[in-house]
């Protein structure tokens, strides 16, 4: 799913894969374990968020919404773009509801 996803992003702003991950500072190794259906981790994860301007969970398949984060960091930080790790423990403190109440 993360894969087709990401490909479907590049395509949509005419780029190819290869050059999106070389663009972001990824090696071309992890794309290539992205397309035999590894996920990235998470500091990867986040630059292709940012980049596109989408969520991580559009990314991950979970959502069909692309901007849910450019929703929530609008709320939180009045619109601003938040400070990396600021960005990581919202994502953190997400996680830990969605597991406290079991949504997936």
């Amino acid at each position: 799913m993360f894969y087709e996803r990401f490909c479907s992003l590049c395509e949509s702003i005419h780029k190819k894969p290869t050059t999106v991950i070389l663009e972001l500072g990824i090696s071309k190794a992890s794309g290539t374990r992205w397309k035999n259906g590894a996920i990235p981790k998470e500091p990867a994860l986040n630059k292709i968020s940012q980049y596109f301007g989408v969520s991580i969970d559009y990314l991950l398949g979970k959502t069909d919404s692309k901007n849910e984060t450019a929703s929530i960091q609008a709320a939180l930080f009045n619109g601003e773009q938040p400070p990396e790790e600021a960005w990581q423990e919202v994502e953190r403190f997400i996680e830990f509801v969605k597991d406290k109440y079991g949504i997936k």
